[in-house]
């Protein structure tokens, strides 16, 4: 697997000195994931280390975000539910010394979700997307902020297959009737007895995209909720979370493969 580096740029402003002393060098990222469907959910990694004086600095956590930009056009902001994070006060600005390595997903469902003519534009033949992260920081006063914008890569997005383009189609028809749809490609689960006719239709007619193991993962959470490892839920829907396991396990996206063990736990 090809694994891409590269390197976080800090913005230099007069007014910001204070934090940029501070960082002595920058910040490493590494791309773990090669894009394999037009769905992307590339896993990024993202290590903050060698800082002069880690204690003047400090993170808002709910600050990170990709953005992409095509055809050199401005940088648009990826609104990606997989980055909500609940914190309280305290532990929304955390010194950066305290974070280790953590990982993040370029969620391409959820930029689609919001500008389908984007997925329109590139689904037949593809497209090289430029793509970047950034994350905000600040003193220990909350007087000074400065956004830090890694270095640009390029992501090379495939065509898309014929289900990827019906089950898309198939979403966007009903994106604005049922507004949890566009958390499929998230960890949040708020699946509803309205969402699950959509979750088995994807599942049952578009067996080829990324989309249907999206729905298959959001189905067994559904169906396990209450559930632990050491818990089984009814014959049925067994059988039923058995037969999602198989399709999440066989999808090329490891991030949805990597929750097929907890999404489908009442089935053991």
């Amino acid at each position: 697997m090809k694994n891409i580096h590269f390197l976080f740029l800090i913005l230099q402003i007069p007014s910001l000195n204070l934090l940029s002393q501070n960082l002595n060098h920058v910040p490493l990222v590494i791309l773990l994931d090669t894009t394999q469907t037009v769905f992307g959910l590339n896993q990024v990694e993202i290590t903050i280390s060698n800082l002069t004086d880690s204690t003047n600095v400090l993170l808002n956590n709910e600050s990170g975000q990709f953005e992409v930009k095509m055809n050199d056009t401005t940088w648009i902001p990826i609104r990606s539910p997989m980055f909500k994070i609940a914190s309280s006060p305290r532990q929304k600005y955390p010194p950066i010394f305290r974070r280790d390595t953590f990982r993040r997903f370029v969620d391409l469902y959820s930029f689609y979700f919001h500008d389908s003519l984007t997925f329109n534009a590139i689904k037949n033949n593809g497209k090289q997307l430029t793509c970047r992260y950034s994350f905000l920081i600040t003193d220990p006063t909350y007087t000074t902020f400065q956004r830090i914008f890694s270095a640009p890569i390029t992501l090379n997005i495939p065509p898309a297959n014929q289900d990827d383009i019906a089950a898309f189609n198939y979403i966007m028809a009903r994106k604005d009737t049922m507004t949890i749809l566009r958390y499929l490609s998230s960890d949040i689960d708020n699946s509803t007895e309205e969402s699950i006719p959509v979750y088995q239709y994807c599942i049952q007619h578009f067996p080829n995209s990324a989309i249907a193991t999206m729905c298959a993962l959001h189905y067994s959470d559904w169906l396990c909720q209450g559930y632990g490892f050491d818990h089984k839920t009814n014959q049925a829907n067994q059988l039923i979370v058995q037969a999602n396991r198989s399709v999440i396990l066989s999808s090329n996206i490891p991030l949805l493969r990597n929750r097929a063990k907890s999404a489908t736990r009442c089935a053991d």
